[in-house]
């Protein structure tokens, strides 16, 4: 699998200029099905090559941003099983949160910023109104890691207008459940996504 990740990714990102420009002769869409796919694998090494290569085109493709968002969102969950995980598979994945899936959501962000906020925005409101479950907070703290990951692109931009509606919305959905944010790994994510990304 990651051979063909591996494979799959240098093509299109050497390929890029034709890609772009639409002068390749072949078709690269078996290309990027390929590249969806090693997304969504639990290996983080190869999900992290197929998110790099993806990546170098959604700030220009916001069909391709728009598709890839929700595998994004997902990706940010830390999953339940490797929390207290001593074998070293938690800092494994808060590094591939930090690095590159931060620059994936920053450069998805760019493709489909409307799309973006308000996904990011209903995900919040949604994990507020739902019923207390393990995976609750964890699906919350994600959904605020995404919203932090663009807060230097979102705090750059010159017309604010939409990202203070949504800023707006996602306060009160968060006001509405303080047992969730009170979550020990939800508490200090929403401290930082209050302190990073403002409408000033």
């Amino acid at each position: 699998c990651r051979c063909l990740a591996r494979t799959a990714a240098t093509i299109v990102t050497a390929a890029y200029s034709l890609i772009q420009g639409g002068t390749l002769q072949a078709s690269p869409d078996g290309l990027f099905e390929l590249l969806f796919k090693a997304v969504s694998h639990p290996s983080i090494p190869i999900c992290s090559i197929a998110v790099e290569a993806l990546a170098v085109f959604m700030p220009s493709n916001s069909e391709l941003s728009t598709r890839l968002l929700p595998c994004l969102q997902g990706k940010a969950i830390i999953p339940v099983s490797i929390v207290e995980d001593v074998n070293g598979r938690l800092d494994d994945y808060i590094n591939f949160r930090d690095c590159v899936l931060t620059d994936a959501l920053t450069a998805c962000y760019t493709g489909c910023i409307s799309f973006y906020l308000e996904s990011c925005r209903s995900a919040i409101e949604e994990f507020c109104q739902a019923s207390t479950s393990p995976h609750l907070p964890y699906q919350l703290e994600a959904a605020l890691f995404c919203m932090i990951a663009i807060s230097v692109k979102a705090s750059k931009s010159p017309n604010k207008e939409v990202l203070c509606g949504q800023l707006e919305k996602i306060m009160s959905a968060l006001k509405t459940n303080s047992s969730a944010t009170s979550h020990p790994i939800v508490k200090p994510q929403m401290f930082r996504f209050v302190s990073k990304v403002s409408c000033k």
